[in-house]
């Protein structure tokens, strides 16, 4: 560029050809689409690896959308998409991800605090696995359909191969055993014969003559067995499509019950589900039990089969075999409408359970997140303390730390704060306690640590955890505080965006009485000599988190 150094009158030259394009980085670009979960609003989020886009949007696992009242599972085109970018050279990527609000449910995850009682998880696991149970008994039931109607086909094989082995010259002909809903085997066989040449010859008479009265009979019993069979077959795929659908259906209908007319007896209503469930599912289990011995019975007479008596004997231990089966059809029906009220009483219960709770978990961010399963463990170190009434003293301790004070009667567990170098201990009740008062002769004191550990979905997801927590508000504890750590505003927006789980303390609990309800023990007497305690969080989007 020139300079003009003094005034006067200069001559620049310039060029009046256009400009040639210039090269644009690629290494920095934007992406829109669905993903597994992560944040809906706001600017994009810069991205500048994979994993990282893994920790805040999921990964290549398939996308679920709601098409009407089904699920429709595709493949997850912005992860792989991401996963090229970053193994091209790729180095900085914005992400946006498209969201739409499900039909069922609000999209989030919620597990109430104190976690919902144990009637309800048990109704819930039972209806689970009844199912499954269920489930279980209907393939037996298919197979011994499909049993029953092989060994149909074998007899009408046998009775066909009898008739037209009269025949001297004309080819035998392509008998479709397997027919479906074209003709059955007899009339294929007479429209068979009625076109054999000349009408007047041999040999059409002795293939006529072979076709017997009690011929007939066997093919008809033996097709009247196909067909029953066949029949038996869409009845079992009908109940299996119904039976494993109930859960689901039972859970959405728990959902659409108004939070205005959610029942307080709802843990009452769950329970009195279980005997009924139970009766309907030993029902199938004893229809279950009597298929093995009768399919049995069916191979060995298969292997006997040598003339019309022996075939019959097919056709009526086939009969008994899909006879069997048909009871398990209907057994498992009969479990339909028990699965779905005890699916949707848990679902209920655990409505309520977060309607009254006093502090409850969220999923951050709406999509698959929400089926991650919290793990929350409390580790008690050794005794700390040292000294007796005003000489008392913790060692290795720190203003907001969690113990657990075990004394004559009970162990509880209790937060501490220092003031002017006084020690104060506050239960889950508020009750204060001045260090003064303990004496190491008889009284210890534990420090309690809690770890979180959140195991995301997806086949490839790496758990998290955290490990060393206490609860407090102080801000000296922003780094190992369990409330802190998992707040719904958090100062770093990567570390926002990394951490799926928001503890809301709806209900004000002191750091003792939240402590005492994430690890689900309030009296740790009996609990001294474990050496880890545990309680276990974990759920599915728009539905429910529950515990265990």
């Amino acid at each position: 560029m020139p300079e003009y150094l003094a005034p006067g009158v200069y001559v620049e030259e310039t060029s009046f050809r256009s400009k040639s394009i210039e090269g644009v980085s690629t290494s920095t670009t934007g992406f829109v689409g669905p993903t597994r979960y992560g944040p809906t609003e706001g600017e994009p989020e810069l991205i500048t690896s994979f994993n990282q886009f893994e920790r805040i949007y999921g990964g290549l696992d398939p996308l679920t959308f709601e098409d009407g009242n089904n699920r429709v599972e595709v493949t997850n085109y912005l992860a792989h998409a991401v996963r090229a970018f970053f193994d091209n050279g790729g180095a900085r990527l914005y992400v946006a991800r498209a969201y739409t609000r499900p039909t069922s449910g609000d999209g989030w995850a919620v597990a109430a605090i104190p976690a919902p009682q144990p009637a309800l998880n048990e109704v819930d696991e039972l209806a689970v696995r009844q199912t499954e149970r269920v489930m279980s008994a209907l393939r037996t039931a298919s197979e011994a359909a499909q049993q029953a109607q092989s060994a149909a086909i074998v007899v009408l094989d046998f009775a066909s191969r009898k008739v037209l082995s009269a025949l001297t010259s004309t080819p035998s002909p392509n008998i479709n055993y397997d027919y479906g809903n074209s003709s059955n085997v007899l009339r294929q066989l007479e429209s068979f014969i009625g076109n054999i040449q000349p009408p007047d010859g041999p040999e059409r008479a002795a293939v006529t003559a072979e076709l017997t009265t009690e011929i007939r009979s066997l093919i008809g019993n033996a097709d009247t067995a196909y067909v029953e069979a066949k029949n038996l077959l869409d009845g079992v795929n009908r109940s299996r499509e119904q039976v494993s659908s109930a859960y689901q259906s039972g859970t959405e209908a728990g959902n659409n019950v108004l939070d205005s007319a959610l029942p307080a007896s709802a843990t009452t209503e769950a329970q009195a589900s279980i005997p009924q469930l139970n009766t309907s599912v030993e029902a199938v289990d004893t229809a279950e039990n009597s298929i093995s011995n009768l399919s049995t019975a069916l191979d060995t007479a298969l292997k006997t089969i040598t003339d019309n008596t022996t075939a019959t004997n097919i056709i009526n231990a086939a009969n008994a075999l899909r006879t069997a089966a048909n009871n398990i059809v209907m057994a498992a029906n009969n479990t339909i409408p028990r699965i779905r009220v005890a699916a949707r009483a848990a679902n209920i219960g655990r409505r309520v359970t977060i309607k009254n709770a006093l502090a409850r978990f969220e999923a951050r961010f709406p999509g698959a997140m929400g089926n991650m399963r919290v793990t929350i463990t409390g580790r008690l170190a050794a005794n700390v303390l040292q000294g007796n009434g005003p000489s008392a003293r913790l060692a290795q301790v720190r203003d907001g730390d969690l113990v657990v004070i075990e004394r004559a009667t009970n162990a509880l567990i209790y937060s501490i704060s220092r003031s002017n170098d006084t020690w104060t201990l506050e239960d889950a009740s508020a009750t204060g306690l001045i260090l003064g008062d303990l004496n190491a002769e008889n009284d210890k004191v534990y420090p309690l640590k809690l770890s979180v550990e959140i195991e995301v979905p997806g086949k490839f997801a790496q758990p998290m955890l955290w490990e060393n927590l206490t609860i407090s508000g102080r801000s000296s504890r922003t780094k190992d505080s369990l409330p802190q750590i998992f707040s719904k505003i958090l100062t770093n927006r990567m570390q926002e965006l990394e951490t799926p789980l928001v503890l809301m303390n709806t209900g004000g609990l002191n750091p003792a009485h939240l402590a005492e309800h994430l690890i689900n023990i309030d009296d740790w007497k009996t609990k001294l000599n474990s050496a880890t305690l545990r309680t276990v969080f974990w759920g599915w989007v728009g539905k429910k988190l529950s515990t265990a």
